[in-house]
């Protein structure tokens, strides 16, 4: 028994020095941390990626978008055509709660007409017209005239901070091209080739999502840099010697058959919805409101066959069908979780006799392959993309994206969604619609995907695609929602306390050719 006790005192005495080490090595260089949460935290980690790069981006704004952020969501409820639709409409009113589609609609056809007759200079897809600048100043969600979000692209710059602007973006394009020889280790060459092979309009950002901090909003500040210096409104011009991308005018019409309900005063979260007393399915679908606009900006017409591309969970799918227009749907959702939560909530909220009459397909394939499996087949399309989920991401440990485990996956979000944008281009017919969204405020998620798409498209497909200026919707909703006004290809909601809703970025394509 003595000649065992060594060992034992000895492997003792081991342990408790390594926890001593540890303890030290914690307690040394600690760092002070937000909320009380551990550092390894995921939705630290967001929240730091976001403080990084957003704060240039929206500039004193910030801190109120990121307070909205980490607040509780306000909810809108989309009405239910096909259950007891004055019964619900009771309920909904007896609550408190108003529709907001249908009051601004006739607004977006007004403004547009108006844009037609009193041209202006586009900047980023928003008129920036003088005379209209009382009238179009954007509004907080009570009403009241706020001032705009800064943005450093959209101020005046003396010369020196253009040098010093233009300082940085080569020291930029200088870094980009280093990280790229020293990353080409990585692969082998002969994946490496077949990557290159497979993409070759990659934008210098791809693959590597944030390097550094405030990298986003370099990236943004470079594009702005690239536009003014050549002086283009309607035709904003691309790089690497590409096509410049148009932005122009198109019709767009609401239907006056979709309502969502929400209470402007009051931040409670609306009841659960109940099945109709004669009609079995659900009377309203509960969502983020912002999340109905980037069906609004379909422009859904008369039977029209439209593709959901990723729809799940299925929110934007049941508003497609809430028009009452559409000949066909298609809704389309590779993970299996979300494919089984998309076919519940169309069970919910639709009656047997639809769901069988062969007017909604739903399908579990890869959206990036739909291009090959039915090439110019829709009127519509809707590309609800895969993206960073700021809200949830800032909120939520479970599966969060920022997970060190999962950060290849956010690295490539940007590859991935340019690479369903182009699926859906291939898909729709000419002359047909493409809407791209986002629920993040990511500048290479947002603009910069449909950026490389259409770009990509063009080189890779031969398609030729235009932009939608969307202005004209924005204008009519900026009282029930906060836009951020330099957006170029799109619109995006962002969070207010006032008005909690979104982050929703939205952008309109209509392919040409």
């Amino acid at each position: 028994m003595m000649s065992h006790m060594p060992r034992r005192i000895s492997t003792f005495l081991q342990v408790r020095h390594f926890k001593e080490i540890s303890r030290g090595k914690k307690t040394k260089g600690k760092t002070k941390l937000s909320y009380g949460k551990h550092k390894d935290d995921p939705t630290e980690i967001a929240l730091k990626h976001f403080d990084q790069n957003y704060r240039p981006l929206f500039g004193d704004q910030w801190p109120s978008i990121r307070l909205a952020l980490l607040s509780m969501q306000s909810s809108g409820a989309l009405l239910n055509n096909y259950s007891d639709v004055q019964e619900t409409v009771d309920r909904l009113h007896s609550i408190g709660v108003e529709d907001f589609v249908q009051p601004h609609a006739g607004d977006v056809k007004r403004l547009r007409i108006k844009r037609e007759t009193k041209p202006g200079r586009l900047r980023g897809g928003v008129e920036d017209t003088p005379e209209d600048a009382p009238e179009d100043a954007p509004e907080n969600g009570n009403g009241a005239v706020e001032e705009s979000i800064s943005n450093p692209g959209s101020t005046g710059l003396d010369d020196l901070e253009v040098a010093r602007k233009l300082q940085e973006r080569e020291m930029l394009v200088r870094a980009r091209d280093e990280d790229e020889l020293e990353e080409g280790g990585d692969f082998g060459m002969g994946e490496l080739e077949v990557r290159e092979s497979r993409q070759p309009t990659k934008p210098w950002w791809d693959g590597r999502y944030i390097v550094a901090t405030g990298y986003e909003h370099r990236m943004d500040l470079v594009q702005q840099l690239e536009l003014e210096e050549r002086g283009h409104s309607e035709l904003v011009s691309e790089p690497s010697g590409a096509n410049p991308i148009k932005v122009m005018d198109a019709d767009l019409e609401i239907s006056p058959h979709l309502r969502c309900f929400m209470n402007k005063s009051s931040f409670k979260r609306l009841p659960q919805a109940k099945r109709g007393s004669e009609e079995p399915n659900l009377q309203y679908y509960i969502m983020d409101p912002a999340s109905v606009l980037p069906v609004l900006a379909m422009d859904v017409r008369t039977d029209d066959v439209v593709l959901d591309l990723c729809a799940g969970p299925g929110g934007k799918s049941v508003a497609i069908l809430q028009t009452m227009l559409i000949s066909t749907l298609t809704a389309n959702e590779k993970v299996l979780s979300r494919k089984r939560r998309l076919q519940e909530v169309l069970g919910l909220c639709l009656p047997r006799s639809i769901r069988t009459s062969g007017a909604i397909r739903v399908s579990g394939l890869d959206g990036c392959e739909w291009g090959q499996i039915e090439p110019m087949a829709y009127d519509k399309v809707l590309v609800d993309v895969p993206c960073s989920t700021d809200r949830v991401s800032a909120t939520q440990a479970d599966n969060n994206l920022f997970k060190v485990s999962r950060s290849r996956e956010r690295w490539d979000l940007p590859e991935l969604q340019t690479d369903l944008l182009c699926a859906g281009l291939q898909a729709v017919k000419p002359g047909g619609t493409v809407v791209y969204s986002t629920c993040t405020m990511s500048p290479l998620q947002n603009d910069g995907v449909v950026q490389n798409a259409i770009t990509r498209c063009q080189e890779e497909f031969n398609i030729s695609t235009s932009v939608a200026d969307l202005s004209p919707l924005a204008r009519a909703y900026r009282d029930v929602f906060s836009f951020f006004p330099n957006c170029r290809y799109g619109q995006l909601v962002v969070p207010r306390i006032s008005a909690n809703y979104g982050p929703m970025y939205f952008s309109r394509l209509i392919r040409t050719r």
